[in-house]
């Protein structure tokens, strides 16, 4: 399996998907200039994610990584 058949996975009826149930990959996103990024429509909607919400944003220096919660 590849990055790309997980990012690109499309949703059959009775077919769970390669990820356990409930865990997404959205596919990447682009930092604009002003730092920002646009969280994807699927994301939204899944996490109810609505204009005017507050996310926690996590960092681990020693993984490299971010979290947003």
């Amino acid at each position: 399996m590849t990055l790309d058949d997980l990012v690109n996975y499309k949703e059959e009826k009775g077919v769970n998907g390669p990820q356990p149930k409930g865990k997404h990959i959205f596919g990447l996103v682009k930092v604009g200039e002003c730092g920002q990024i646009v969280i994807p429509k699927k994301a939204r909607e899944i996490c109810k994610i609505a204009a005017g919400d507050s996310l926690l944003v996590l960092g681990d220096e020693a993984q490299g990584g971010l979290a947003i919660m």
